[in-house]
C-alpha cells in the first residue's frame, strides 16, 4: 500500500512539473511577459511630472517661501541657488533628473498651463519640446 502510495505522488509530482514546464515552454514561445520581468518605462516621465516632483518642490516651498524660478529649474532641487535664504535641501538625491530618453525634465514658474503653481513636462520620445508626445503636469 505504501508503494503505491509513493508511486501515485511521483506521478502526480511529474504531471504537475510537466504542465508547469509545458506552460513556460508556450509563454516563451508566444513571447508572453513574465511577471518577474522588469516594469516598463513607459509612465515613468507620467509618474515624475504629475506625482514624484510634487512633494520636492512642495517641501523647497515650504522651506524658502516661493518655487524655484524658471532660471533656477529644477536644479535648485539639487543645490541651493545664490540669494535663497533657507534652502534646507537637497531635495531630490538624483543629480539631474532626466527622462527614460535621457533628455533633462523642463520646468517653468509660473506655469502657462499651471499659473498658480508650475509646469513640468518631458518633451517625450523624440525629443522635441512642444510636440503632441510631451508629457506634462496638465
Amino acid at each position: 500500500m505504501k508503494r503505491i502510495l509513493r508511486i501515485l505522488v511521483w506521478t502526480i509530482r511529474i504531471v504537475v512539473y510537466g504542465a508547469f514546464a509545458l506552460v513556460l515552454v508556450i509563454a516563451l514561445y508566444l513571447n508572453i511577459p513574465s511577471p518577474i520581468q522588469e516594469p516598463s518605462q513607459d509612465g515613468i516621465p507620467e509618474i515624475f511630472v504629475t506625482e514624484e516632483i510634487d512633494n520636492p518642490l512642495f517641501r523647497y516651498k515650504w522651506d524658502t517661501g516661493h518655487y524655484p524660478t524658471t532660471e533656477q529649474g529644477l536644479m535648485a532641487l539639487i543645490q541651493a541657488p545664490p540669494g535663497v535664504k533657507n534652502w534646507h535641501g537637497p531635495y531630490l538625491t538624483t543629480m539631474s533628473p532626466v527622462d527614460p530618453w535621457r533628455n533633462a525634465y523642463h520646468y517653468r514658474y509660473p506655469g502657462i498651463h499651471n499659473p498658480a503653481t508650475y509646469d513640468v513636462w518631458s518633451s517625450g520620445p523624440d525629443g522635441q519640446d512642444g510636440t503632441v508626445d510631451d508629457i506634462g503636469n496638465w
